[in-house]
């Protein structure tokens, strides 16, 4: 049975807003013209949004990356998930401490995350920004928090937002897991290399190697996993009947940067000499693995009787994956020890 909150769902209205989001359009009217829509989109879209962000930022966790204490910028922040998960990943009970800064184009829904944030985290400073140039003042030496917007803005927007990233301490920047977002922030990624480090979900620190010609048909994404909830509420699977959204599926795109001039916070992490991008592929008895590594990255097979732990692995976990510690001959990926647990 549905809640009342599904029960008075405005259908009509979300599927306007994703025929507007699937256009991809520098459009500069907004979604949203009053502050239900805000509380229409943050309670649907947005929640999808940020699954996406808590993937990330649990990898983030596994690699026991520490991200600079600074202020907290979310750049475009629509409803203010991006924010808001940020803070309940790595701020402290109800945000003491923290000062986390709302920009959108939006004054509706600056407004709306400015008081669903004050609300979790009364603790916390929460600044609602007024203009662009507020915003591009507060970036300096702040974690900036980009979240789906890069494909509404222009070109023209989007060569700005590279000089006010630039003066930040940290990026952490997620997007749909789109070929035009799987190639973007690679070229980010290498562009500002002079000034920042690649935290994830790069294994190395060299120019990406999806940004080759011999892997022109390949871009950097993922999937996250969706919560039990997605497919328990009857509410969400209504959502997906609706709007067409196949719940299962959270492909998403990212880039966390940690500016070099600071020392390294990844605390004891892992050995990564590699990590696989988006889906495998399984076959009997193998899978092809996107395989990216500091010596480039390609189309890799890991035999099953070659690494039964892995191969379990990779095929249970669908947020897969975090981390391959194997080495590699140039064809197939050899038994990687030691792995996560998989039954």
């Amino acid at each position: 049975m549905m809640t009342p909150e599904w029960e008075q769902t405005d259908w009509k209205r979300l599927t306007a807003m994703r025929d507007r989001f699937l256009k991809h359009s520098a459009d500069p009217t907004d979604y949203w013209q009053s502050r239900e829509d805000v509380e229409l989109y943050d309670r649907t879209f947005a929640q999808r949004i940020a699954w996406k962000i808590e993937s990330v930022l649990r990898e983030l966790k596994t690699r026991r990356w520490v991200p600079p204490e600074a202020p907290i910028l979310d750049w475009g922040c629509g409803s203010g998930v991006a924010g808001r998960a940020w803070l309940d990943a790595y701020g402290k009970p109800e945000g003491e401490g923290a000062r986390l800064s709302l920009w959108d184009r939006s004054g509706i829904a600056r407004s709306f995350a400015r008081d669903k944030a004050k609300l979790r985290f009364p603790q916390a400073e929460i600044v609602e920004l007024k203009d662009a140039a507020q915003a591009e003042a507060a970036a300096e030496g702040a974690v900036v928090i980009i979240s789906h917007v890069a494909n509404e803005l222009s070109l023209s927007g989007l060569e700005k937002l590279q000089p006010m990233l630039r003066r930040a301490a940290a990026v952490v920047w997620v997007e749909p897991g789109t070929s035009p977002m799987g190639r973007l922030l690679p070229k980010y990624r290498d562009e500002m290399a002079d000034l920042f480090r690649p935290v994830a979900p790069c294994p190395h620190a060299l120019v990406c190697g999806l940004r080759t010609e011999a892997n022109q048909g390949h871009w950097c994404h993922h999937f996250g996993e969706a919560p039990a909830v997605a497919f328990s509420d009857p509410g969400w699977v209504r959502f997906g009947q609706i709007l067409g959204v196949d719940l299962r599926s959270l492909p998403y795109s990212f880039l966390v940067l940690e500016r070099k001039a600071v020392p390294v916070t990844t605390l004891a992490s892992p050995p990564l000499l590699g990590r696989v991008i988006g889906r495998t592929s399984e076959q009997k008895g193998r899978m092809e693995v996107l395989w990216c590594t500091d010596t480039g990255a390609g189309m890799r097979e890991l035999q099953k009787r070659d690494s039964g732990k892995a191969w379990r692995w990779l095929h249970k976990i669908r947020e897969a994956p975090l981390f391959l510690p194997s080495a590699d001959d140039g064809k197939r990926i050899a038994a990687p020890l030691p792995w996560p647990d998989a039954e």
